[in-house]
């Protein structure tokens, strides 16, 4: 019998006043086989983080699929619709929480996580028991929240410390440095050959290599990246299309729109205005609607999470 079948979940609710971070639940969660969430552009609005203590499953997120198991993190961050579910015959268990505040999005971008879904072999399970535990204090929320937003940093310093120790997803020296050259030049396409030549591997190699690593090719690894970066600066700047895409290497701004649409299911533009549409009506780190949880879907029925 799994030791972590019993679940133990912390929900906070919807706090009066503002609070810089906010605990919206937390916990930790033997999931069933027909677990799967699914949120939407609308629906995603708290950062989810997640380690996967045993068990397998699916993640989708910009078209992309991942495949977090045991010893995985992932984190996903608001304006950002995915799924994700388990694998039924190899359920996960898995420690989680859910939160938003002002300071989640400046520690993300801190810390060099804007861009990071899933780190393999990232062991954080301890960091968010703490959190966990912190959140079950019999305290005042502020104490509580304050508590919990040191852990968060915590979480994210050791997240950040090995992704930069090559643990980013792979043990693989080779994807590593793919991975951060890419990553550090987002404002232009990398060509495969400039790729083999860093490190000294034929084209077929290295894409064969990348894909068997990563799960995706280093073209929809460098596309993935681009299109988060244009997510978050048509929802938090005032940049026009063109800019953006030039910002991101693209000098025709109707070939970056088309792309944009093809991975992320409408334009740049139509973006932009969904989630000014969304976020108008209420300050979204104090207001959280019901549907924030996401959408679990069952084979026999269908409830939040």
């Amino acid at each position: 019998m799994n030791k972590y079948m019993n679940d133990r979940t912390k929900h906070f609710p919807e706090p009066s006043v503002r609070y810089p971070f906010y605990v919206e639940q937390c916990g930790l969660q033997s999931c069933s086989p027909s677990y799967h969430i699914t949120r939407t552009l609308e629906t995603s609005n708290v950062y989810v983080a997640e380690y996967i203590i045993s068990g397998k499953g699916t993640l989708v997120l910009n078209g992309l699929e991942y495949h977090p198991e045991a010893g995985d993190f992932y984190l996903l961050q608001p304006g950002t619709p995915h799924e994700y579910y388990t694998d039924p015959e190899d359920p996960w268990v898995k420690i989680y929480v859910n939160c938003y505040g002002a300071l989640c999005e400046n520690l993300v971008r801190a810390y060099g996580l804007s861009n990071t879904v899933v780190v393999q072999g990232c062991d954080v399970f301890h960091t968010l028991e703490e959190l966990y535990q912190y959140a079950c204090e019999e305290r005042p929320t502020s104490e509580v929240m304050a508590h919990c937003a040191g852990k968060f940093t915590e979480l994210l310093a050791l997240v950040s410390s090995m992704r930069l120790q090559g643990k980013r997803s792979t043990d693989s020296e080779e994807v590593n440095l793919l991975c951060d050259y890419m990553d550090q030049n987002t404002h232009r396409m990398i060509s495969i050959a400039e790729l083999c030549h860093l490190i000294y591997r034929s084209p077929d190699y290295t894409i064969k290599l990348f894909k068997r690593e990563i799960g995706s090719t280093p073209y929809d690894y460098q596309l993935m990246q681009k299109m988060n970066i244009c997510k978050r600066l048509l929802c938090t700047t005032g940049s026009s299309i063109s800019s953006i895409a030039q910002t991101l290497g693209y000098d025709d701004p109707q070939h970056f729109s088309k792309l944009f649409r093809k991975k992320c299911g409408m334009s740049p533009r139509e973006y932009r205005n969904q989630f000014r549409t969304s976020t108008a009506d209420h300050e979204p780190w104090i207001s959280r609607p019901n549907t924030a949880y996401g959408k679990m879907e069952n084979k026999s029925s269908k409830k939040s999470e």
